[in-house]
């Protein structure tokens, strides 16, 4: 009967000599040795198992399932893992289709961001998200454990990094404390969380909404950042009547620094707080 060689059977399969003594560890298949050099050696049917094992391999099963399919299951049970394997790529399709659209909303988020800089407007709307947060500025990673913010970072890229600057600091002028944490929007929570974690962290904003885009180079939020925002708010006859929010559009520290912000905030016409 014909025999291959190590060398020859991995060219044949597109594998590396590595992979074929990694299958041959884990049982899947077995080599024998040629009389004359003692070298490793398959034959035709070794090959076949191969062919089979990449085959699998290629449609996403692990090399122990393969294992099992291969020598331990009836045909019965190798079409049950197929139907297993089926439910597992229905699973990561939607995982992909969730993938494309935050990538779509990042990428559309940046493009808005850059177009707005230093632009003000108000959106009659209300919006609502979830938040984590945190006083003041960091992870506090010496206390990761107790620490939910660690956690819900590891949820990117369906967070983004943001912050909350309470209505009586904005009206002290004095930005120096604020919560820093992350947001993400009420439809991607509801998809991962649990019902009492949504409810726990949801937020919403009434409108109208005063927005902005601002860009900071390397330095603090500080109140000279936002008194060009908060002049034309009341220019235009509005007042304030929540916390700020803030959410990082885009960060890079190419050449400098740089994050774009939006900033959102519920405001309402003086005439109307006057008459109510």
């Amino acid at each position: 009967m014909k025999k291959y060689s190590v060398g020859q059977m991995a060219k044949a399969l597109g594998v590396s000599t590595q992979t074929l003594r990694h299958y041959e560890s884990l049982g899947l298949v077995k080599s024998s040795r040629n009389d004359d050099n003692q070298y490793r050696t398959y034959s035709l049917d070794d090959s076949r198992i191969l062919f089979m094992i990449n085959i699998y391999r290629s449609m996403g099963f692990s090399l122990p399932k393969i294992k099992e399919m291969l020598k331990e299951m009836t045909i019965a049970g190798v079409k049950e893992s197929f139907s297993e394997r089926i439910e597992e790529v229905e699973q990561e399709i939607k995982l992909l289709e969730q993938m494309r659209g935050e990538l779509l909303e990042y990428r559309n988020s940046i493009q808005m961001a850059e177009e707005k800089i230093g632009r003000f407007w108000i959106e009659n709307r209300n919006h609502e998200m979830v938040s984590v947060m945190k006083s003041g500025s960091g992870l506090s990673l010496e206390n990761e454990k107790e620490n939910q913010l660690v956690e819900y970072q590891k949820l990117a890229p369906l967070v983004r990094q943001g912050f909350i600057i309470s209505k009586t600091i904005i009206s002290h002028k004095n930005l120096s404390d604020y919560q820093y944490g992350v947001f993400m929007s009420k439809s991607c929570a509801e998809a991962i969380l649990p019902e009492n974690e949504l409810s726990k962290h949801l937020i919403g904003v009434k409108g109208p909404l005063a927005k902005t885009i601002i860009q900071t180079k390397g330095e603090l939020l500080s109140y000279r950042l936002f008194e060009p925002f908060f002049e034309w708010i009341e220019q235009q006859g509005y007042e304030i009547v929540s916390d700020l929010y803030g959410v990082v559009r885009y960060h890079s520290y190419y050449e400098v620094e740089t994050t774009l912000f939006e900033f959102l905030v519920s405001v309402r016409l003086r005439e109307i707080s006057q008459n109510t």
